[in-house]
């Protein structure tokens, strides 16, 4: 399945750090759900990406936009994640399998350091509209060039702004 814009997105349906679950298409997103694949708690571009968010919740709770964060680690690293990363307010979800990061068309990788997971997806960010529907998508490839959480939120507050429909969707 390949992720296209103006289309459905995949089913994501989680567990979160802290308790409860995450259900993409259960979850009721005022505007939109920023979905924010992570490489794991042993990943500091991850963590400081992560924290930059979170410390601007409040920009993005005005345009209407709830963020989670997920990634491949267990329950005992997503509870370390958010309670070491002081992830106040976004949303983490863990357990994603390999057959979801597919669904999801997420680079995997496994360790090239000592310190990193058997297995973790890279990073990438998915912009999921109340509908269902994907607005925008950026993957990666690596844990480097990832989108700055500045410009996710000009993004997002441009398109709210000027109605911009999603594109590359051809």
């Amino acid at each position: 399945m390949t992720v296209m814009p103006r289309q459905k997105a995949p089913a994501l349906d989680l567990p979160l750090a802290g308790g409860g679950r995450f259900e993409l298409h259960a979850h009721k997103a005022e505007k939109f759900t920023l979905l924010m694949f992570y490489r794991g708690h042993f990943c500091q571009r991850c963590r400081g990406q992560l924290r930059d968010l979170d410390q601007k919740m409040d920009k993005l709770d005005a345009l209407g936009t709830g963020i989670v964060a997920i990634s491949m680690d267990d329950r005992e690293a997503a509870e370390r994640t958010k309670k070491e990363w002081e992830l106040k307010r976004v949303a983490v979800a863990y357990g994603m399998d390999t057959a979801t990061a597919r669904d999801w068309d997420l680079f995997l990788s496994t360790p090239i350091r000592p310190d990193e997971a058997p297995l973790f997806s890279e990073p990438a960010c998915f912009l999921i509209r109340a509908d269902g529907t994907v607005q925008f998508v950026v993957i990666n490839s690596m844990q480097r060039m990832r989108p700055y959480p500045d410009d996710i939120i000009d993004t997002i507050a441009r398109m709210t702004e000027t109605g911009e429909p999603a594109r590359g969707e051809v």
